[in-house]
């Protein structure tokens, strides 16, 4: 025989109503009477029976379920009977239940008494009582392996039959006083039951085995196993094919059991062994359809498979009309009375089409189905022949809080009418020109400031953070009043106006605080608590950083208000090199914001014997003319190496040094220098330059140049690009590019510049940064040329030391 096991735990569990403002006796359920032990055969039914009692209830509600189903000891009283329909057994005190292996049962005890507080109707649990565990063990009968029996098929694989050896019947008479009846016992071999023997003989009557066919020698069952049992080997393995769930039953994939060892294999053989958990598959959950029950006025939900009913209700939504009940939004059925005052089909009455000479009626409105006269029409005019042309724009007027509004509309100028659209296609009437008022858009809104209701108390409690438990304890120490709970309230926890500078408790709409808007409040019927007007003030907003990002958070509302923060910026400076512009970077370290400024030039190559002192990067000298111990050898191949080169030579392998430069020529070395930056301009205002094959090399360079003050022509009209260029000019062009800083020693040690000519300032800039030292100590040579070297000298010397600034 199989046994089976239900284990029961019974959960009471107790609701006590609310009184107000006082202390309330604890009134404890007390379980009278426990489930008891029983024993059943599999198959047949048991009864289960539990008592409860409760001083302030006689109505106790019991209510038995599948706890495999639900597996909880904190069950909401509010959702106990949604969270336990599909667990559901049965109600009352006693339950009838069909044996089921390893089934689990409790009862939920409980009674509903409604108080009303402060208005308000709830339920609200208070004590909890926990019965004893009791086990029920039911033994007997047949096992049936599938917890829904049903008639088997024959197993796709038949395993081949073992034979049991012979069972030892119990001894009915004592040996010694038997006259023994005695019969062979085959030789059998191992199963799944039992181990292998050789032959015996065995007593019918009082069971003694001997080992000889007279009876003369006594033995035991074991003189004669051989081995062990053979677990392999089936006494009665029984195929069950896969079958699916249903709603009322559950199903299983396809397993074998044998009901000599009891076990459940997955395979024809019987040696790979599951448990009953794993072939079993759980219920299907029920397909619903909404029935609607027509004599009884409500509908419900019927399982298109088994037929079970829940959810009975009346019906709801959907609106009624004159000559049309209402459709429930659930089932779809008409249900209640017509409404007279509620019209959907319409036509129109005593219309008259405009001409050109008279106003034309838009017509009355009336229900079609009923007749009633909805509204009047208007008068309007006929549109011009050919459309409406001469459109003007009517600006219309913002609704306020208390006050319609017009929208902005076109109005034709020659025949009056009004128009939707600019180009008069959608013709609208007065009536379509109004944009009706709202009313105050209150924060934290009526449903909490206005008349307190079941469902606008839990959301207050919810606010506040208080659980039902507290609510119920500060009712009993007679603290539970409006005042106290909303004294309890920030304003961040609630639906509150906020603006840049300001938060209260009012309109978002047009600003008015609760305070301000108390005469509105109480002429719509709101009897608003005192303390929502204290709490209702504008106060600005305190607290908070605000950073780059984001702005400050207030600490009373929660709210973002004010200015962004300033960027927070972190400075890396970058060296020029011979050959790149130095910078500083500055990067904000919040939101990573970046631009960089005080960018200093790049230094170039200072080469000596074909090596850059810098970089180390050798160089070759292309020159013939020019010699690693000449004094403007670091010069030249600075022109010819700097990006962009400044020269290249008078041809590929002469540099000639001591020739003159032109203007021209200068004028283009500079603008190389800074980078060939492209002339804002594209005209020339020289004569003497114009924009031929010959002056290509210097066109835009003589543009950049006038446009950035650094030449200004030999006269309005003429530049002379072919004019040799004196030391005096090349120096003052150089002082203008770096754009003519003030020396800072204004006395001059050369007496051949003259304090008032054009370059004495250019001078004395380039002796103090290293630019010149003139011909000798006291000579500069102002007039003299200035040759090709001393060019390469002069700029190599204020590139190289970042004297001077691009402009």
């Amino acid at each position: 025989m199989k046994k089976r096991i239900i284990s029961l735990l019974m959960v009471a569990l107790m609701l006590v109503s609310l009184v107000p403002m006082g202390a309330l006796a604890a009134g404890n359920t007390t379980i009278t009477k426990q489930p008891s032990d029983k024993s059943a055969a599999v198959g047949e039914t048991v009864t289960f029976e539990i008592a409860a009692t409760n001083p302030n209830s006689t109505d106790l509600e019991y209510l038995w379920f599948d706890a495999d189903e639900v597996n909880s000891d904190k069950i909401s009283i509010a959702d106990i009977k949604d969270v336990l329909e599909k667990a559901k057994l049965g109600e009352g005190q006693t339950l009838t239940l069909t044996a089921e292996q390893n089934m689990k049962i409790r009862c939920a005890v409980y009674y509903n008494e409604a108080k009303t507080i402060l208005g308000i109707t709830v339920n609200v649990p208070k004590d909890l009582a926990l019965s004893n565990t009791v086990t029920l063990t039911v033994t007997g009968g047949t096992v049936d392996p599938d917890p829904n029996p049903t008639p088997s098929p024959s197993p796709s694989v038949e395993p081949t039959p073992t034979p049991a050896p012979t069972p030892t019947p119990t001894p009915s008479t004592d040996p010694t006083a038997c006259d023994h009846e005695i019969k062979p016992v085959d030789a059998a071999e191992a199963n799944c039951t039992a181990k292998a023997h050789s032959q015996y003989w065995q007593c019918s009557k009082c069971g003694q085995i001997f080992a000889d066919a007279e009876g003369t020698k006594t033995a035991k069952l074991k003189d004669f196993e051989t081995g062990k049992k053979d677990k392999t080997k089936h006494t009665d393995l029984e195929h069950f094919p896969s079958k699916a769930a249903t709603c009322t039953e559950k199903g299983n994939i396809e397993y074998w059991y044998c009901s000599g060892c009891k076990e459940y294999y997955s395979d024809a053989a019987g040696t790979v062994k599951t448990t009953l958990a794993k072939v079993s598959t759980s219920k299907n959950d029920h397909d619903y359809y909404w029935v609607a029950d027509e004599v009884a006025g409500v509908h419900y939900q019927k399982c298109r498979v088994c037929g079970t009913t829940t959810g009975t209700s009346s019906h709801s939504g959907g609106t009624a009309s004159c000559k049309a009940q209402a459709k429930c939004a659930k089932c779809g059925a008409s249900y209640g009375e017509l409404d007279p005052n509620t019209h959907v089909n319409f036509e129109l009455r005593n219309e008259v089409k405009a001409t050109e000479t008279t106003q034309g009626y838009t017509g009355d409105k009336y229900c079609k189905d009923c007749g009633a006269f909805i509204e009047k029409g208007s008068y309007y005019s006929a549109q011009c022949a050919g459309g409406c042309k001469d459109i003007e724009l009517v600006k219309g007027t913002p609704k306020t809080c208390t006050e319609d509004g017009t929208i902005d509309y076109y109005r034709c100028k020659k025949c009056g009418n009004m128009y939707k659209d600019e180009r008069a296609s959608i013709l609208i009437t007065k009536d379509d020109l109004v944009d009706k008022c709202t009313g105050h858009d209150l924060h934290p809104g009526t449903d909490l400031v206005g008349s307190i209701s079941q469902d606008n108390l839990k959301l207050l409690a919810k606010t506040i953070g208080l659980s039902t438990w507290q609510i119920v304890q500060m009712i009993r120490d007679g603290t539970f009043d409006l005042d106290h709970i909303i004294g309890m309230i920030k304003i961040k926890d609630i639906d509150h106006c906020s603006d840049d500078t300001y938060h209260w408790l009012g309109c978002q709409r047009c600003g008015k605080t609760l305070e301000d808007l108390r005469d509105e409040l109480n002429s719509a019927g709101f009897e608003i608590n005192e303390k929502w007007y204290e709490l209702s003030r504008k106060t600005a907003h305190t607290g908070g950083t605000a950073t780059c990002t984001v702005k400050a958070v207030c600490d009373e509302c929660g709210d973002a208000y004010g200015e962004l923060g300033a960027h927070r910026y972190d400075a890396v400076v970058t060296a020029p090199t011979c050959t790149q512009n130095g910078y500083t970077k500055h990067t904000c370290s919040s939101c990573k914001d970046s631009y960089t400024d005080n960018e200093t030039v790049k230094t170039g190559h200072i080469i000596k014997y074909g090596v850059c002192e810098k970089c180390n990067m050798r160089f070759s000298n292309p020159f013939y003319d020019v010699n690693g111990t000449d004094w403007f050898y670091s010069a030249v191949m600075w022109a010819y190496y700097n990006t962009p080169q400044v020269t290249n030579g008078k041809d590929e392998s002469h540099f000639a040094p001591k020739a003159s430069c032109t203007r021209a020529q200068v004028v283009t070395f500079l603008w190389r220098a800074a980078g060939r930056p492209a002339p804002s301009g594209s005209v020339q205002q020289f004569s003497d330059v114009p924009k031929t094959n010959s002056y290509a090399y210097c066109y835009d360079a003589i543009l950049w140049a006038v446009e950035n003050g650094i030449t200004k022509g030999t006269d309005a009209t003429h530049f002379s690009p072919n004019a040799t260029v004196t030391r005096a000019q090349f120096v003052t062009f150089l002082w203008r590019y770096a754009g003519e800083p003030a020396p800072k020693n204004m006395s001059c040690g050369f007496n051949d510049v003259d304090a008032n000519a054009f370059y004495y300032k250019a001078v004395l800039w380039a002796v103090e940064n290293g630019v010149t030292t003139g011909k000798t100590a006291t000579q500069f040579a102002p007039g003299a040329t200035c040759t090709r070297c001393e060019v390469a000298a002069f700029m190599f010397r204020a590139f190289s030391k970042g004297i001077t600034t691009v402009k």
